[in-house]
C-alpha cells in the first residue's frame, strides 16, 4: 500500500480530510496504511488474533468517528495509537473475568508483553495501562 507521501502533495492530510468527509476510500487507505503498526502494538498485549482484530477495528471506528478532534498538533500516528490503546483497555475491562481466568488456567499464556516491567504493589510501571492484577 502506498504511504501518505505517495498519496499526492497533501499526503496524510488529504487522507485525513477525506476521512472527515466520511470518504470510505480515504478511510480504507488510512486503515491499511496503519494496520500493521497498530496491530503489532495490540498483539504485544493481546496475542489472541480474534481479540486483536476486534480491538483494532473498534479503535479505528472510534478514530473515524472522532477524526474531527484531531487538530494536527502532534503526530497523527500518536493520536491514533492513543485511541487504539484506549480501545484495548476497554476490551480488557469488558472481558477481564474471562481473560484472567484463561491466564490462570494456562500460565504459559501471558497477556502482558514480557519485555515490559512487571507491576508491583498496586501500581503499574507501564505508561499505558496495567493488564495484570496487582500483586
Amino acid at each position: 500500500m502506498a504511504g501518505p507521501a505517495e498519496a499526492g502533495p497533501e499526503g496524510l492530510s488529504a487522507w485525513l480530510e477525506g476521512c472527515r468527509r466520511q470518504d470510505r476510500l480515504c478511510q480504507e487507505r488510512l486503515y491499511r496504511y496503519f494496520y500493521d503498526r497498530m496491530m503489532a502494538a495490540i498483539k504485544r498485549t493481546f496475542p489472541d488474533p480474534d481479540a486483536a482484530v476486534t480491538i483494532l477495528n473498534n479503535g479505528f471506528l472510534r478514530a473515524f468517528s472522532k477524526i474531527s478532534q484531531y487538530n494536527g498538533s502532534g503526530s497523527f500516528e500518536g493520536w491514533l495509537r492513543r485511541i487504539i490503546y484506549h480501545a484495548a483497555a476497554d476490551y480488557f475491562r469488558e472481558n477481564q473475568q474471562r481473560l484472567l481466568s484463561e491466564t490462570a488456567l494456562h500460565p504459559e499464556t501471558d497477556i502482558q508483553d514480557p519485555a515490559l516491567p512487571r507491576p508491583t504493589g498496586n501500581s503499574c510501571n507501564s505508561s499505558a495501562f496495567c493488564l495484570r492484577p496487582p500483586g
